[in-house]
């Protein structure tokens, strides 16, 4: 853990210079989102303090003249309520910039973007409503992917008249994704309107992976819309995501598998509170067909789930609140859950609830 306290002690000094650095203008910023949690996982409890969504970060921007403008951007997640770097996938807690880490270049034709980030297909859509928790925490949006991705070049257009548009393209490099399963290449297209209360979105996402385990060849596809409205007091926005993916082991069996999700977000400001409510459902349908004619059939299934939450925010200035939540899904895995939850192997609806802290910067 010392190189890790050495690279976050390193990063805070870099950022307490920014006003020295004016020609770089290299800033800090970030999240620091804490919990407290009453967690229940079919028979299981779990009292604890969570970390949600915490990030410290670094940004740049340097005028090159011309009306261009260079620029960077590196984000690392961080578990608040430990100290440690935050772990994903079954990483240790190293401190690292895996949230978010680019290099790009700007101008009046738009922007240019290299490194890793989110998909701009579920910025567009999913992330637009995520009014209570930016889709963080033991409440986020079980049904939408709000992971980054990496190795990617991407090119973001100017607003014209509310309209933008990113297009993002990933090298597969045939990176191991687990298994033996190998990512190859991808493309991602988020499209947003954002013109006074209104606002729409559209998302396409592909990607291709190859490997012994799950086929030769799979490949994922996801449709997504979003229509809100936003007025400032109240707020209500849904979106729509057509799932499918197809996996095919040559002369043996070759299946697909596809889901429908929707979702419902609203809030209502008072003075300083906030008043959050969402719900979503996901479909799903699986289906195979054996290729062998010494072992021929077939399979179907079905299947639903549901989440839905209530949430209250008291804002004690612009950047700082204070929130209560209460939260609920049905026969889905749940990543946010504490560990000891899922070492009790129990499979059911999971309920949380509790009070956090939020202050940004």
């Amino acid at each position: 853990m010392k190189s890790n306290s050495y690279a976050l002690l390193a990063l805070l000094a870099l950022g307490s210079t920014s006003a020295a650095l004016a020609q770089s203008s290299v800033s800090l910023y970030g999240r620091i989102d804490v919990s407290v949690e009453q967690q229940k996982y079919g028979g299981a409890k779990t009292t604890g303090m969570a970390s949600n969504g915490s990030f410290i970060g670094l940004r740049a921007q340097e005028d090159l003249g011309g009306g261009l403008k260079a620029g960077f951007v590196l984000e690392s997640s961080i578990n608040a309520d430990s100290g440690s770097g935050s772990n994903t996938w079954g990483e240790d807690d190293t401190f690292n910039f895996k949230r978010r880490s680019e290099v790009n270049l700007a101008g009046n034709w738009g922007m240019v973007r290299m490194g890793t980030f989110k998909h701009a297909s579920y910025e567009a859509t999913a992330q637009a409503i995520s009014w209570h928790n930016d889709n963080v925490g033991s409440t986020a949006d079980s049904f939408s992917n709000a992971n980054s991705h990496s190795n990617v070049l991407a090119y973001r257009t100017p607003s014209l008249a509310g309209l933008s548009a990113e297009l993002q393209y990933r090298f597969g490099e045939k990176a191991v994704w687990y298994d033996d399963i190998q990512y190859r290449d991808g493309v991602d297209l988020g499209v947003r309107y954002e013109r006074g209360p209104w606002g729409a979105g559209f998302g396409y996402a592909q990607s291709t992976l190859k490997g012994d385990v799950h086929g030769d060849k799979l490949k994922d596809k996801d449709y997504s819309l979003r229509a809100s409205y936003d007025t400032g007091t109240w707020a209500l926005g849904a979106y729509y995501q057509r799932s499918e993916r197809r996996d095919l082991w040559p002369g043996l069996e070759q299946s697909h598998a596809h889901s429908n999700t929707l979702r419902i977000a609203g809030k209502y400001v008072l003075g300083a509170s906030e008043f959050h409510a969402s719900i979503g459902r996901k479909n799903f349908s699986f289906s195979s067909e054996s290729l062998n004619p010494s072992q021929p059939g077939s399979m179907r299934e079905k299947s639903s789930m549901n989440q839905w939450l209530l949430a209250y925010h008291y804002n004690l200035s612009r950047r700082t609140k204070v929130y209560a939540f209460y939260g609920h899904q049905d026969d889905v895995p749940v990543t946010q859950s504490f560990s000891s939850l899922w070492q009790a192997g129990i499979n059911g609806n999971f309920r949380s609830m509790g009070v956090g802290m939020r202050h940004q910067f």
